[in-house]
């Protein structure tokens, strides 16, 4: 037997998962050999489904996004802002921590990211949820909690959103 650190393994004849969600991701890969990458999308989709792969390109993209940007104040900003999802600081706390003020802090994201300090935090907070949501067992509250959410209600609002579906909608679709 040859361990491996792939979720799926497939060869010859043989196949084998580290899971029940591996699984699903190893049933899509069949399907791109057979159907093509356009019918396994939509499978997934149907499914409701996101791969493991696109959730880790999700969070190497919130990464990757960092290291491509050369301004220090913004670089700085964003690594406050990933460090602190549970209990978010305010643009202007960010701004006078890296010694900037709040409008050029603004001026900075938006040059960098194309969008406010405030809208990029709410992206990274709930991407996180999305991640939590899809990967962990925990209930929609304490995910809303641990992404900085006060009210359940103000969460599942901005859930709806940015994803297009509760939280609750998209535990039923992940958990069935």
């Amino acid at each position: 037997v040859d361990l491996s650190p792939r979720p799926f393994v497939a060869t010859g004849t043989r196949c084998s998962s580290s899971g029940g969600v591996s699984a699903i991701d190893l049933f899509l890969t069949f399907l791109v050999d057979y159907r093509g990458q356009e019918f396994a999308d939509s499978v997934s989709e149907s499914m409701n489904y996101v791969t493991m792969q696109q959730v880790q390109q999700v969070a190497s993209a919130e990464a990757s996004t960092r290291t491509r940007i050369k301004n220090g104040p913004t670089v700085a900003a964003l690594e406050i802002m990933e460090a602190n999802l549970e209990f978010p600081v305010t643009p202007p706390q960010i701004a006078a921590e890296v010694g900037v003020s709040t409008r050029q802090l603004e001026r900075l994201f938006g040059k960098h990211l194309g969008q406010s300090p405030k809208r990029h935090y709410m992206h990274l907070r709930l991407r996180r949820a999305y991640f939590l949501l899809t990967q962990t067992k925990m209930p929609v509250i304490e995910v809303a909690i641990a992404c900085g959410f006060q009210s359940p209600g103000h969460f599942s609002k901005c859930f709806r959103n940015e994803f297009a579906l509760t939280p609750t909608e998209l535990l039923k679709s992940h958990r069935v």
